[in-house]
Parts: C-alpha cells; structure tokens; sequence
C-alpha cells in the first residue's frame, strides 16, 4: 500500500518529529498550551490533537513504548484523562511541552 504523508512524514526511528518543532535557544523549556472544551481528554485523543501524532496507532504506539511523560512521569495508559493543567512532554523533543489548558464551554 501507500505510504500515508502527512505532518511527519518518512518517520523511522522517533515517534515525535523533531525538525517540525524548531529548535529553541538556550536549552530552556517552552511550554505550548492546547486548550480543550471538555472536562478532560484521553492521552491518545491529546497527542493526535496537539499534533504530535499523526493516527491514533502512531499515538498508541509512542504511549506504549513509554515515550511520552505526562507529570514528569512515563505513562502508559492511552486512555489516562488529562484536565487543564496537566503537562505532557516527550524525550524526543526535549524542550518542548503541551499544557492542557481550559477553554470556554466546560
């Protein structure tokens, strides 16, 4: 079959594509806030909504392999419901994290 393109395309060897996330000066951590208009999302949902994975198999791929930090701890459980305020990071790109943040209609 056709190899699916899309926002990280050739993906060998990382589940995150670093090059789409431009490198930041100074080694410091940049925080990116991901607004939901729920009570919470699943993990797997949060990934493939803030573009760090293209399919949910990509995302459940990454969670299973303990590639994705949610509080500063592995988690891997797809289905782990994130509510504002909670952060998610990946070792694979290292200076970037996503903070669930709370949008109007709850």
């Amino acid at each position: 079959g056709r190899e699916k393109q899309g926002r990280f395309p050739g993906r060998r060897d990382r589940f995150f594509d670093q090059a789409f996330f431009k490198k930041r000066q100074g080694g410091c951590m940049e925080t990116e806030k991901i607004t939901i208009r729920t009570e919470f999302i699943k993990l797997d949902s949060f990934l493939k909504y803030a573009g760090l994975a293209e399919t949910g198999g990509q995302a459940k791929d990454a969670i299973q392999a303990g590639a994705v930090l949610v509080n500063g701890e592995v988690c891997t459980q797809r289905g782990k419901k994130l509510r504002p305020g909670d952060i998610v990071t990946t070792p694979d790109i290292p200076d970037m994290a996503f903070e669930v943040a709370a949008g109007g209609d709850q």
